[in-house]
């Protein structure tokens, strides 16, 4: 019974270890806004995760802004 117990405390460890340093993202918790991402009254929303913003979504508006400006500089 005690070994149950250890395997179980090192399960729980070990998820938590995992979640902290990021290797590991469930999208139990996660928020996400009703009205999606994108440009919400003029400002750029996210979907809100466990460490903050969804990189993907993140990279992609930077990729958008990178390319307006290259636009804008020709």
């Amino acid at each position: 019974m005690a070994v149950v117990f250890f395997l179980l405390a090192f399960a729980v460890i070990v998820v938590v270890a995992l979640m902290l340093t990021g290797r590991w993202n469930p999208t139990l918790g996660t928020e996400t806004d009703p009205r999606g991402p994108g440009l919400v009254d003029g400002q750029e929303r996210f979907d809100v995760v466990i460490r903050g913003y969804r990189m993907d979504q993140v990279d992609e508006a930077i990729a958008e802004l990178q390319a307006r400006v290259r636009e804008l500089e020709k």
